[in-house]
């Protein structure tokens, strides 16, 4: 049997990017500003809201770390004490949504 020659670029992987994702709810500061308790944490990173409620007691960096970043937009934060890629490696199932300017 003779293989048949395949067009290459019909059968290119798509870049993880171009792949449609479900749309997330957009949230203002306003009512991520709401969340800013131990019991209802939720922050911002670069322009996705996450909820950290439930890491509360097992984050490496202790309570009153998490508890500054919540209800607010923690970038800063978050950057300034977390090696770079970590919210790739682990916190992408506490996202919840996106932030709406």
């Amino acid at each position: 049997l003779m293989e048949k020659d395949v067009d290459k670029e019909e059968h290119q992987e798509l870049p993880v990017s171009d792949i449609s994702t479900p749309d997330l709810p957009e949230y203002t500061l306003e009512e991520v500003a709401r969340h800013n308790v131990r019991e209802d944490c939720w922050m911002v990173f670069e322009g996705e809201v996450f909820d950290f409620t439930s890491v509360f007691g097992a984050h490496p960096g202790g309570t009153d770390t998490l508890l500054s970043g919540c209800g607010k937009e923690a970038t800063d934060l978050f950057e300034s004490t977390h090696r770079p890629r970590t919210i790739e490696a682990g916190h992408a199932d506490y996202l919840i949504g996106e932030l709406k300017y």
